[in-house]
C-alpha cells in the first residue's frame, strides 16, 4: 500500500462515482476491514448479572408453571376436561391466568391430563403436631 499524505478530508477521500471509497483519487477501492470481529466476544460483569437475574426469574417461572400443571392434572382427573362443568378446573385456570402462564402450556396440561396414561395427582391434607400439642394443617 502506498503512503498517502494528508491533503484534507475532501481531497483525501472521494467516491469516484461508483459509491466505493477511493484513496487520494488513486482509483483503488478500499475494502472495509472488520477490526476485532474475528475475536471471540467476551461479555462483562454487567451481562453476567443480567444473565443471572434472568435465570433466577426463569427458575421461579418453571416452579409456578409445574405447580399449576399439577393442579390442572388433579382437577381434570377429578371432574373432566371441560371448565364449564368442572368448578375446580375453572378455579385453576383463573389462577393460571393470574400467574401469567402461557395459554399453550395450559392447553397441553389439559390434553396430557385427559389421556389415559397420565399419572394421577391427588390433593393431600397433612396435620402436624408440635410442642405443647399445637397442631398445624396444610393441603398439598
Amino acid at each position: 500500500m502506498r503512503e498517502v499524505g494528508f491533503v484534507g478530508l475532501a481531497g483525501a477521500f472521494g467516491t469516484g462515482g461508483n459509491g466505493k471509497v477511493e484513496v487520494c483519487g488513486a482509483n483503488r477501492t478500499s475494502e472495509r476491514v472488520s477490526r476485532g470481529r474475528s475475536r471471540v466476544v467476551m461479555m462483562g460483569r454487567r451481562s453476567e448479572k443480567i444473565k443471572g437475574r434472568k435465570e433466577k426469574q426463569d427458575r421461579a417461572k418453571v416452579k409456578v408453571y409445574a405447580r399449576i400443571g399439577k393442579l390442572i392434572t388433579a382437577a381434570v382427573k377429578s371432574g373432566g376436561a371441560e371448565a364449564e362443568t368442572n368448578k375446580g378446573l375453572a378455579d385453576v385456570l383463573e389462577l393460571a391466568r393470574a400467574s401469567n402462564v402461557p395459554k399453550d402450556n395450559v392447553e397441553r396440561a389439559i390434553q396430557r391430563a385427559a389421556s389415559k396414561d397420565q399419572a394421577d395427582y391427588k390433593e393431600s391434607t397433612f396435620e402436624l403436631y408440635g410442642h405443647g400439642g399445637v397442631s398445624t394443617g396444610f393441603r398439598d
